[in-house]
């Protein structure tokens, strides 16, 4: 199956793929796990400025709203780089599940994903 990406979202494939270049190598990785870290906070900033973390929330909780393609884009390339960031686990499936079935209450959490 061919996906065919538009412009916008081959651009955010292509700043995946240079980030996980710049800041994905393997030794980083090695360093991370002997030092017991579960990811690295650095990376896990830079990626919230850049905006992946807001990708699945809800427009209205402070997100960008964006579709799975998307986040799929951002975890197949931060997957490919082998990058620890709990990225999915949180950006996704929490951002999802909390936009589905929070209380209100619930929902300010959404602010802080994005």
């Amino acid at each position: 199956m061919t996906l065919i990406l538009t412009p916008e979202q081959q651009m955010l494939a292509d700043t995946v793929e240079r980030f996980v270049r710049e800041h994905g190598s393997f030794e980083q990785w090695r360093r991370l796990t002997a030092a017991g870290h579960a990811f690295d906070e650095a990376n896990w900033r830079r990626m919230a400025d850049m905006g992946w973390l807001a990708l699945a929330v809800p427009e209205a909780d402070g997100g960008f709203g964006a579709g799975a393609r998307e986040t799929v884009i951002v975890a197949e390339g931060l997957g490919r780089g082998l990058l620890r960031e709990p990225f999915v686990g949180t950006s996704v499936l929490a951002a999802r599940l909390l936009a589905q079935a929070a209380s209100p209450q619930q929902r300010e959490l959404l602010g802080g994903i994005a």
